[in-house]
């Protein structure tokens, strides 16, 4: 929000952004450099416009990780389209008209895609993931509510884990009502305990892709921020539909961006769990301890992911511009559709996420609560 940046730099600038969703971590060295060597290689001169459906490397690297990793044949020529990030690819792929099942609180990317495309969007509380998928299937039984497609996104704000029966009855809805389901996977892979599980790890999906559209993305698994490189799996039908629609917006993309991502699939292969969900889950215990100890009694580690989702006293957009006069800022759980809560996000260093539970310990003071557990400095610095 811009208003949250303008007071923090009234206040001196921004201390530390905890509402950006961009990783602040570096990628893989093995993609540095070859992003790096793309850009000045004098031979193959990889710096123009790329191909619209993304290089045949990155698409070959992609079907070879799956094939790797789950076990299924992916067509890259087929089956995968590369476009300009994974919020683009919930544009291209949802189709026009009707109405679109969302989870609140949801992603504002995804609200966005859903007006864009002219849909109506129709709000199911996201509770877990079994739930959500118990809500949706009531939804299509009912009559009349001319629903087109649904939108599966356990990763943000909030980050929750999904059992490979729920996401075999999802497919089963999509097929049985003939309704497309988007799987947004951007941050499946960051799990911090134990294996992640996919809709990939449904032995039989590959029957299911005429009915689903799967979309990751490289900022986020290989903290590769503004490579907007995003990875659309689906049926061959619908992946020319969606690269199609691309190509009204879009030239081909960052051609070295892709080609770093291919190197980090093929290469880098346990990159997200060994290093970057590691370095989540320690911001993510070292701020729930801090924030325990300024006062906000209702915030856990999640599971995975790189935010937390908590609530705060009062109103959420006040405790935001309260933070924000402080130098840090966050995103209010308005822009999600949830008051109440604000959506924190685990990329700033120990130094700085120390400093905002800081501030938000100053915050608390003036709230109209319970005054806060005593700290002693030493658990700021």
């Amino acid at each position: 929000m811009k208003e949250l940046a303008l007071l923090a730099a009234e206040a001196g600038g921004v201390k530390g952004d905890f509402g950006l969703g961009s990783p602040n971590d570096m990628p893989p060295w093995l993609a540095i450099l070859r992003y790096i060597w793309e850009l000045i290689n004098p031979f193959s001169k990889k710096h123009g416009y790329g191909l619209q459906n993304g290089m045949d490397e990155t698409r070959q690297a992609e079907a070879d990780w799956h094939r790797a990793t789950y076990g299924i044949g992916l067509d890259p020529n087929a089956n995968i389209t590369i476009t300009e990030g994974s919020r683009s690819a919930c544009i291209f792929a949802l189709p026009e008209g009707g109405k679109v099942v969302l989870p609140q609180p949801y992603y504002p990317g995804h609200l966005d895609a859903i007006k864009a495309q002219g849909c109506e969007p129709l709000f199911v509380p996201l509770i877990s993931a079994k739930n959500f998928a118990l809500r949706v299937r009531e939804l299509l039984r009912q009559s009349g509510h001319g629903i087109s497609a649904v939108i599966f996104c356990l990763d943000n704000p909030v980050w929750l884990p999904c059992e490979v029966d729920v996401y075999r009855e999802i497919l089963r809805m999509a097929k049985e009502h003939n309704v497309l389901v988007v799987f947004d996977e951007a941050y499946r892979e960051l799990v911090y305990h134990g294996p992640v599980t996919s809709v990939f790890d449904v032995k039989d999906i590959l029957e299911y892709l005429p009915w689903i559209v799967i979309t990751k993305s490289a900022s986020k698994a290989f903290a590769g921020a503004g490579w907007k490189v995003g990875v659309v799996i689906s049926s061959p039908e619908r992946i020319a539909s969606i690269t199609k629609a691309k190509c009204l917006y879009s030239e081909g993309g960052n051609v070295p961006a892709q080609l770093a991502y291919a190197t980090a699939r093929r290469w880098c292969r346990r990159f997200p769990t060994k290093k970057l969900a590691r370095v989540y889950l320690h911001r993510a215990e070292l701020t729930v301890s801090l924030l325990h100890k300024a006062g906000l009694k209702e915030v856990f580690v999640p599971q995975g992911g790189m935010f937390l989702w908590f609530q705060v006293p009062g109103n959420s957009e006040d405790f935001a511009r309260e933070l924000a006069k402080r130098g840090y800022t966050v995103r209010p759980g308005t822009i999600f559709g949830k008051e109440g809560r604000v959506r924190w996000c685990l990329r700033e260093p120990d130094r700085v996420t120390r400093g905002a539970c800081a501030a938000v310990c100053e915050v608390m003071k003036t709230a109209d609560v319970p005054a806060p557990t005593p700290i002693r400095a030493c658990d700021y610095l």
